[in-house]
């Protein structure tokens, strides 16, 4: 079972004193896919997301070097 946590970030306009927020979204996966996932780690995806009732499809694909076909 997972649960999608949000943070707040505060973030500063350039070197003013005003600040902005923003929320992001984490996916903590559990720690039994640790070695599922280590071939993804530290590499460029990319995400698509549908929602369909209660179910929500999150798909993350490396994406294939220019060039190569397979």
């Amino acid at each position: 079972m997972v649960k999608i946590q949000t943070k707040t970030i505060t973030k500063r306009y350039g070197r003013s004193k005003n600040t902005y927020h923003y929320k992001q979204h984490l996916l903590p996966f559990p720690t039994q896919e640790n070695e599922t996932l280590k071939p993804f780690l530290k590499k460029e995806l990319k995400f698509s997301m549908v929602a369909k009732g209660e179910t929500l499809h999150i798909e993350l694909k490396k994406e294939k070097p220019e060039g190569q076909t397979k």
